[in-house]
């Protein structure tokens, strides 16, 4: 089986896409490691989903595992990640051309 990678890769844009018809999805995203780890673990809730992530590797393409947790082991987990958390609100939807944009 191959390593599921990812290729992070983000745009500056001139002007905002049109969000009325784009889907939002409530996230609140937590680092268990810290930054100056080889490794990344973090925790996320994306409306009700919960994942557990591990990255590793650097530049845009990177290595990245993924698995879905239960509610209650992201709670038991969210406490050790003060201090490094994120929340935020992410758009998604599509352009004029087809192609699927997050915001």
């Amino acid at each position: 089986m191959a390593t599921p990678q990812e290729i992070e890769r983000k745009f500056l844009v001139p002007a905002l896409p049109d969000l009325s018809v784009a889907r939002p999805s409530a996230l609140r995203q937590g680092y268990v490691t810290q930054p100056q780890d080889s490794v990344e673990v973090r925790l996320r809730q994306s409306d009700d989903t919960h994942v557990l992530c591990l990255k590793s590797g650097e530049g845009i393409v990177r290595t990245e595992r993924e698995i879905t947790i239960e509610a209650a082991q992201f709670d038991l987990l969210w406490p050790q990640t003060e201090g490094r958390r994120i929340e935020k609100t992410r758009w998604t939807g599509r352009l004029d051309d087809g192609h699927t944009f997050e915001l």
